[in-house]
């Protein structure tokens, strides 16, 4: 006698509640899924009533497409793996749930004397339908942890501004569409005078919290399409899109002096001056023109630090 898949599917809808209740005190109680128990009963089952009527409906009448990620049932599974990941879930622990979902859903037909005449067949609607959506799961998963690295990469751990790499790849992009449209591009390279002896005479901790204040300062300097970047150490930089060499000049004396203004945000900020060297794009490459703007900084440093000095060594303060 084949087994009546229809009669499952029914099967499974009538006794959810009682399978995911189940399914619920199973989470709990693993070992190997030690951030469910820090969730309410609510956060816990979330989704996890849709992956079960998308196992019901998939045994009594196959339904790969709406399993997909753009799917009915596709699209909440890619939801739900979101929620899972905001909730600090691991990919295992992931794994983990619907392999205890699994359990759960043979364990309730065989309590309903489900004949297993032709297991087989059940077992892989069952199957197909949780590792569709499992899949869909890993690849939000996937996904968010990508974003992430990427956003990770791009950006200074210390300050949260833009990296190094990403510095030099809007750079490039900026020349490229200064080529273009023929706009001026300015950039500046700026960094810390005496720094060094901040962080010997009061510590690392303090040159970090000075570096955080220092990055946040610039930010809130530069207009909206300005790119700042810390490139490493006490050296920052500015990125000016459309902006000619008069206007960086006045955009970088404007920065100096509201550094001057800050005494009481930035803790014993006397010690501390800013030497600024500022190029203008001039059929650069992206290192090129990184290279003359910190060759014009070096040369600030050198006739006496907190100076301004731009394009074709001419001296700006």
């Amino acid at each position: 006698m084949r087994l009546d898949l229809k009669l499952v599917s029914k099967l499974i809808k009538k006794n959810s509640w009682n399978i995911i209740e189940s399914w619920q005190k199973a989470i709990i109680e693993d070992t190997k899924l030690a951030t469910s128990r820090s969730l309410s009963s609510f956060d816990l089952i979330d989704g996890m009533p849709v992956v079960l009527l998308a196992v019901a409906q998939n045994i009594a009448k196959p339904i790969g497409h709406e399993l997909s990620g753009e799917g009915l049932f596709g699209s909440r599974v890619h939801s739900q793996a979101k929620v899972r990941l905001d909730q600090g879930y691991s990919l295992p622990e992931i794994f983990r749930e619907y392999i205890l979902l699994r359990q759960k859903i043979l364990a309730s037909l065989n309590n309903n004397n489900v004949i297993p005449t032709d297991q087989h067949r059940l077992q892989n609607r069952i199957n197909s339908t949780i590792d569709e959506q499992l899949l869909t799961a890993i690849e939000s998963y996937s996904k968010h942890y990508t974003q992430n690295l990427r956003k990770l990469a791009a950006t200074d751990y210390l300050t949260g501004l833009n990296g190094r790499k990403a510095f030099f790849d809007q750079l490039d992009s900026e020349l490229l569409r200064a080529k273009r449209y023929k706009h001026p591009v300015s950039l500046i390279v700026l960094d810390l005078d005496n720094f060094k002896s901040l962080n010997d005479q009061y510590g690392h901790p303090t040159g970090d919290d000075f570096l955080k204040k220092f990055g946040k300062f610039l930010l809130r300097q530069g207009r909206k399409n300005d790119f700042t970047a810390r490139l490493g150490g006490d050296e920052f930089s500015i990125i000016l899109p459309e902006t000619n060499i008069g206007q960086a000049i006045e955009f970088a004396q404007r920065i100096k002096q509201n550094f001057l203004k800050t005494k009481d945000f930035f803790e014993k900020i006397s010690e501390i001056g800013l030497s600024m060297g500022i190029a203008l794009n001039n059929g650069f490459i992206a290192t090129d023109f990184y290279e003359a703007a910190d060759n014009l900084l070096i040369t600030a440093k050198k006739e006496g630090r907190n100076k301004i000095i731009a394009t074709a060594q001419k001296k700006a303060s």
